[in-house]
């Protein structure tokens, strides 16, 4: 038997492919909404400090901060690997990067709004078999319901829960 036809059979293998099928059948479904927040002195403080900027809000909002916005919770100083899965069952999550496109620059006082949608779900071989790759897409708007900005964010998978 081939290596390429010897995880088929894997129950493993069969139920992360399953998954990903189940997933896939949600692309462009709401994820999650959130907002209004308001960009404010002291976040872009903490945030300034925290990426090693000047701290000062006069300074300007860095680009990288709509990605924070809407996760005070998250530790920037940390390396860790991703608590959160948008299935149970996928474990073993692995940052896939992030793609930023920004509209206009970020202001203090600015009020945002984001969607995030379930962008593309796709399964790729890796050399230890089956990898789920998940890419969500968060739209950011203002109080007019301008569009700021686009994440997409992609998590690799590399398991199933038993």
């Amino acid at each position: 038997m081939s290596d390429a036809t010897a995880g088929t059979h894997d129950p493993a293998q069969q139920r992360l492919r399953a998954v990903a099928e189940r997933l896939a059948a949600r692309v462009g479904e709401s994820l999650r909404s959130a907002g209004p927040i308001e960009i404010d002195a002291v976040s872009v403080r903490r945030f300034r400090e925290a990426i090693g900027l000047d701290p000062d809000p006069r300074l300007g909002v860095p680009p990288a901060m709509l990605a924070h916005i809407f996760r005070p919770d998250v530790d920037l100083s940390a390396d860790v690997r991703p608590r959160e899965t948008i299935d149970s069952q996928l474990i073993n999550p692995v940052n896939g990067g992030t793609d930023l496109l920004l509209h206009r620059r970020l202001a203090l006082g600015d009020r945002l709004r984001c969607e995030t949608r379930l962008h593309e779900v796709s399964v790729r071989e890796g050399r230890s078999g089956p990898l789920v790759f998940v890419t969500t897409e968060s739209v950011y708007v203002d109080a007019a319901s301008t569009e700021l900005g686009r994440i997409r964010h992609a998590m690799i998978y590399r398991g199933v829960a038993s």
